[in-house]
């Protein structure tokens, strides 16, 4: 999600955002990107560092 979302204003931004995550109740979602802001929706934010995986949120 980091290229596609890198120039979109917050409020197309948010848009999208509650559209990917609309009735997802039952799933599991993997957003992978840099963007700190789209993180932000996420219950929990996993951070690779050094070929390690840290639990960040």
């Amino acid at each position: 999600m980091d290229e596609p979302t890198s120039s979109l204003d917050k409020e197309t931004e948010e848009e999208l955002m509650s559209s990917v995550l609309k009735d997802t109740n039952d799933k599991i979602i993997f957003i992978i990107s840099h963007n700190s802001s789209i993180m932000n929706y996420c219950d929990h934010v996993v951070e690779i560092k050094d070929e390690r995986t840290v639990l960040v949120k």
